[in-house]
């Protein structure tokens, strides 16, 4: 078997429905001898198997009255009827017609037959008794297909009868989905589920329209029900309906229209719009333009030929008349006629061609302006050539209208009497940003230079009628200075108008070099655009179109929607126009509503009536409930919240107090906020396009101490490929630069080792004199001492708040503050290389607020081992090592008694030799004589012992 063969089932809905459609159904082919029943085991294993019975006289027999090629040739090798007259008894019945005919079928069929089926597949392939009755072979195909993995083909069934359809066209639209949903199903509980048709027809769909189905015309297909529109529909789709049901189907067929103001991106969106779907654009202002054209043509045309008989007439009528004035004489009517004939007047003469002339100026000077029915006439002309060019086509192209319809009066006129133009869909484009600083900003980019000309000249003139203003000011100002100064004498009048002709030739030199400076407009403006008179045109054109809109929105009676083109992409955009168009044929998410509950209510019922037992104890039959209700199809998260599984990569169980129903089936939720995410878009939540992938596998290990939490996770990780953490020898670590040291648990801490009080002093005493302590035992003795005495050699650093929190935590098991909890938690669920590896975590939680904050922050772990064990095997595994520790300080202390024995001993030989010396000293210079010398010596002698027993 070939490895890319998968012998399993699609889990994936839409792909497995996918594959049903377009697999090859399972066709069967009986043949035999003549006579051994192969046409009644057809008919009984085509109504049982719901095949089409395809007979070679009933198909011989459709080709002859089709008048087909091939029923022409058959016809004609038929006898003709005039050559029997009379037909007592078929002439193959006879005993020898029919052994010859057994023969010739054994010398030219049986051994082609024989070696087709040598070919064909062996399990496929049965072989019958043809002396058996038809009921018994029958019975041995039935029994045989039954173990074999082939599939009985669907076949569409009607689900409503007509009498019910009458009352069906009443209800409401959930009304009748709920009705037909409960038409003619298989077992209690089954239900005919929804499609993404929806109420729409199938086959209407696939020609390029949408039409509403009726009750009447419902049919239940594999696992959903359709409804179509009339019976024409019915025969097609209950002839193959897989032609109808297969992708890109269902899709809205492209006929849209999309309006908004200038520079809004309307055409833009039409023609993305358009490649997106294969459709036509159709350019509204270019197709009135060529009509407008034309009409101005044909007006032309008209006026011309208006003109020239107009001309004609008045030329005529004025000739006999200039011909009378010419020569002064009276001519009598009879002269006038044969001058009028003398003269011809036509179209080339010159005063015609001056009449014909000046009435063409006139009217190519005048405005020509269509009726607006020549324009939608002209529109639909064009849209039915499109239509007809996609007539024969798979796949309808379908039309986009740019900016069509532009006011409620134009509506109007196409849903009465245009309604080839009516789009199915219509999307307007709007600005929300402010009072519509998008589209505002595009038009001034547009008409930059004409709109920075303007605002610029409008900027110089204001400037310098200010500075105009500024010197009409100073100078009432210095005229009412010098009113008010009076100067008394002639020199202060002097020094007064030297002082004023000054300050005014400094006041005329900056009133030049203000107004020579030029006015700089800022490179980019603060609301993208200018503020001023120059925006003003764009404004009133911006709020004519919001008028327009509110009155043709009134008006609307297909489907629209409105898009805020405000701080968004042309890619953006387009994603929610494609949104909008395909969501009428995607699934609808819907909380549980009482009628659901209620639909599951008789739905256990039923199941109950069909599975109950006799004599069944009010026990058993609330057991039978509780697992018939444990039947409800969940969804793919199963009872986990899809939200936080997409979002956070957890899996959270739920309950059913939060509950919405998808594609027929259920789904819990861990809240509200989280059931109204799913039901605005559920399809980011399940598995349409690929199954949803599990979170990595993270593990709670708890335990006492001494459980085995550490072995038995250090193995598991092992075994699993996944992170081993210890969340107390982490926290150890984030403090363990400045203790130095392991903080232990407060009941396991051991009592400092206090040395004797006299040993630190004898130590001093004996590093006075010489030691008879070996270097090596000298330096382990003051190494212990030191560890005694002076268990921080080191002094500890400050800790800060977070860490003497931790520190607490460690010692004493008090609550840790949730900021650490953060620092240190999150990171194992949310990055890297803990998210897609996993982990085992140990030690976690310990009290009731680490719960609390795992379940705030939904960091729920797939499995919890909680270590259980025996007291006795608790004390069995740590009680040794504590007896070790206890031995090696027992000894210590021991070593350090001999050590102060010791040193006394030294202290005192070194007290009696020291003393001895000094008392030998005093009593050198007498020079006692030898025989007096041994008396004083042991005096001295008893006299130190005495003082040091004494001491």
């Amino acid at each position: 078997m070939s490895s890319n063969f998968l012998l399993v089932d699609k889990l994936i809905e839409d792909e497995a429905e996918r594959e049903i459609l377009r697999s090859k159904p399972t066709c069967f082919i009986i043949i035999g001898k003549p006579g051994v029943g192969k046409s009644t085991l057809a008919r009984k294993l085509a109504k049982t198997w719901n095949c089409i019975l395809i007979d070679d006289t009933d198909l011989l027999n459709s080709h002859i009255s089709d008048e087909t090629e091939q029923g022409i040739q058959t016809e004609e090798l038929e006898f003709e009827k005039d050559m029997i007259t009379q037909l007592v008894r078929v002439s193959e019945n006879y005993p020898e017609n029919a052994n010859s005919r057994i023969m010739h079928y054994k010398d030219t069929i049986l051994r082609p037959l024989e070696d087709y089926m040598a070919d064909h597949n062996p399990p496929c392939l049965f072989e019958l008794d043809g002396n058996k009755v038809p009921e018994e072979l029958y019975e041995s195909v039935m029994s045989r297909l039954e173990s074999m993995a082939v599939r009985c083909p669907a076949v569409p069934v009607r689900l409503m009868p007509t009498e019910e359809a009458e009352l069906a066209d009443q209800m409401d639209t959930e009304e009748l989905f709920r009705t037909l949903s409960s038409c003619r199903n298989v077992a209690p509980g089954f239900q005919w589920r929804r499609s993404r048709w929806s109420g729409n027809c199938p086959v209407a769909l696939k020609e390029g329209r949408i039409i509403k189905g009726r009750p009447e015309f419902a049919v239940g297909f594999m696992d959903k029900f359709y409804i179509l529109s009339s019976q024409e529909a019915l025969q097609k789709f209950m002839k193959n309906p897989q032609c109808y049901l297969l992708p890109h189907i269902p899709h809205l067929p492209c006929k849209v229209s999309v309006i908004g103001p200038a520079c809004s991106g309307k055409s833009t969106m039409c023609a993305m719009l358009a490649e997106h779907y294969g459709a036509v654009v159709v350019d509204v202002e270019a197709l009135m333009g060529c009509t407008l054209g034309m009409f101005k043509k044909d007006m032309l045309d008209k006026v011309r030929q208006d003109a020239t008989l107009a001309g004609l007439e008045k030329i005529r009528a004025k000739m006999p008349l200039e011909a009378t004035n010419a020569s002064g004489n009276v001519i009598n009517e009879e002269q006038s006629e044969e001058t009028y004939l003398a003269i011809e007047v036509t179209e080339d003469h010159p005063d015609v061609q001056a009449f014909v002339e000046e009435a063409m100026r006139k009217a190519a000077e005048s405005p020509a302006t269509a009726p607006r029915e020549l324009f939608l006439e002209a529109l639909e002309k064009h849209i039915r050539e499109i239509e007809a060019e996609d007539v024969d086509a798979e796949h309808k192209r379908g039309w986009i209208l740019d900016n069509i319809p532009s006011s409620r009066s134009q509506l109007i006129t196409i849903e009465e009497l245009h309604s080839v133009v009516k789009p199915e869909v219509l999307f307007c484009l709007k600005d929300n940003d402010g009072e519509g600083r998008t589209v505002l900003t595009r038009m001034y980019e547009q008409n930059k230079e004409e709109v920075d000309r303007a605002v610029l000249a409008r900027l110089q003139k204001e400037r310098k009628l200010q500075k105009t203003q500024d010197i009409s000011e100073r100078l009432k100002h210095t005229e009412d200075s010098k009113k008010d100064s009076q100067p008394t004498d002639s020199k202060s009048k002097l020094e007064t108008l030297h002082e004023e002709s000054e300050s005014f030739d400094k006041s005329d030199e900056e009133d030049k070099t203000l107004i020579s400076e030029e006015v700089v407009l800022p490179t980019v403006w603060e609301n993208g655009y200018p503020d001023g008179p120059e925006m003003e045109a764009f404004s009133v054109q911006l709020k004519q179109f919001l008028a327009d809109w509110e009155n043709i929105e009134h008006t609307i009676t297909c489907s629209y929607a409105i898009l805020d083109i405000s701080n968004k992409t042309p890619q953006g955009i387009l994603q929610e126009l494609i949104y909008h168009m395909e969501k009428p044929f995607k699934y609808t998410a819907m909380s549980i509503s009482s009628a659901d509950l209620e639909e599951e209510e008789e739905a256990i019922h039923a199941l109950t009536q069909a599975e109950k037992r006799d004599d069944v104890n009010e026990e058993e039959e609330e057991e039978s409930e509780e697992d018939v209700s444990f039947k409800r199809q969940l969804g793919d998260t199963k009872h986990f919240c899809p939200v936080v599984l997409k979002e956070r990569g957890t899996l959270q169980p739920c309950l059913d107090e939060y509950a919405a129903k998808y594609r027929d089936k259920v789904y819990y939720f861990s809240s509200t906020e989280a059931q109204e995410k799913f039901l605005q878009n559920p399809e980011i939540y399940v598995s349409n396009i690929q199954l949803l992938k599990p979170p990595a596998l993270r593990v709670f290990m708890l335990g006492v101490r001494g459980s085995g939490k550490t072995t038995h996770g250090k193995w598991l990780a092992d075994q699993l490929g996944v992170f081993h953490i210890q969340f107390r020898e982490r926290l150890q670590e984030l403090i363990l630069q400045k203790t130095q040291k392991h903080v232990s648990y407060a009941d396991d801490s051991e009592p400092p080792e206090e040395p004797p009080e006299e040993l630190q002093g004898l130590l001093e005493a004996q590093a006075q004199g010489q030691s008879v302590v070996s270097p090596d035992q000298e330096e382990k003795l003051s190494h212990e001492d030191t560890a005694s005495d002076n268990p921080d050699t080191k002094e500890e650093q400050a800790l800060t708040d977070d860490e003497e929190a931790i520190k607490a935590y460690l010692q004493d098991g008090d609550p840790l503050p949730p900021e650490i909890l953060e620092m240190v938690l999150l990171q194992w669920w949310n990055q890297e290389p803990y998210k897609s590896t996993g982990f085992i975590l140990e030690g976690f939680p310990q009290n009731q607020e680490e719960v609390s904050f795992i379940v705030e922050h939904r960091l729920f772990p797939d499995v919890v081992a909680v270590m259980s064990v025996e007291v006795s095997e608790v004390v069995r595994r740590l009680l040794p090592s504590r007896l070790t520790r206890w031995r090696e300080r027992r000894d210590r202390k021991q070593e350090q008694m001999r050590l102060v024995i010791k040193l006394r001993r030294e202290l005192r030989d070194r007290a009696i030799t020291q003393r001895r010396a000094e008392l030998m000293a005093e009593r050198a210079p007498k020079k006692p004589s030898p025989l007096t010398l041994r008396p004083l010596k042991e005096q001295v002698i008893d006299h130190c012992l005495c003082v040091l027993f004494l001491a």
